[in-house]
This record gives structure tokens, C-alpha cells and sequence, in this order.
């Protein structure tokens, strides 16, 4: 795996005023994640980019990003579910897969661009 989820933002632009992150709650690998539904996300050449219509703020994903938040486009996902999708598809070292998939999540939390709940 050539970059880490760690580094899940590549790029941030506003276009306005910042109305604030959202999702203040305990993180752990069994939290799940769930993409907000008025989010756009379209792709730009070899980017994925993520736009919240509320704030005018974007983000660019690299690619180990944009892999967990297009396979949070179906449903929602645990932390965990998404470090071993990392090793599955980036080859990511088990051990750092999960932590890089916690990291991603807790940066586009911090943007407000994932809802995160509990175990069921």
C-alpha cells in the first residue's frame, strides 16, 4: 500500500462559510459508519471528490480513501469491516489496516460527512 487512509484528505476547499463538524462520539472498531445522504460525490479524472451541499467545503480522496467511501455508497459499515477491505484491495498490513480505516473515518467525521452510531 503506497499511502495510508491517514492522509484521507488529500485536498479541502471552501467555498463559504464553515458551519461546523459534526458526529462528536466515541470511535472504536466497531462504530459504524454511514455516508450522509445529501453529500455529492463524483469522480474527476483519477480523484474522487466529496462535496457537503450545507457548507460548500470539498474534499479529494486518494485512493485507499475513496475505495472505503465508495464502499460506504451501498450501506453502512464498521470500522473494522473497512480495515479489512483495505487489506484486501491495497494489500495494507493487518495490523495498520484497521488504524488507517479509523483514521479516514475520523477525519471525514470531523468534516461532518459520515454518520456514526454504535454496535447493534
Amino acid at each position: 500500500m503506497r499511502e495510508g487512509a491517514t492522509n484521507a484528505v488529500a485536498e479541502e476547499r471552501s467555498g463559504g462559510g464553515h458551519l461546523g463538524y459534526r458526529n462528536r462520539v466515541g470511535i472504536s472498531a466497531e462504530t459504524i459508519v454511514r455516508r450522509r445522504s445529501d453529500v455529492i460525490t463524483e469522480s474527476v479524472l483519477d480523484d474522487v471528490v466529496v462535496l457537503d451541499p450545507a457548507t460548500s467545503r470539498y474534499v479529494r480522496l486518494n485512493t485507499s480513501s475513496a475505495t472505503l467511501w465508495q464502499a460506504l455508497a451501498g450501506s453502512p459499515a464498521t470500522i473494522e469491516s473497512l480495515g479489512h477491505l483495505l487489506e484486501e484491495r491495497h494489500a495494507a498490513p493487518s495490523e495498520r489496516a484497521v488504524s488507517d480505516a479509523l483514521a479516514f473515518v475520523e477525519a471525514m467525521s470531523r468534516r461532518g460527512l459520515v454518520e456514526l452510531s454504535g454496535p447493534v
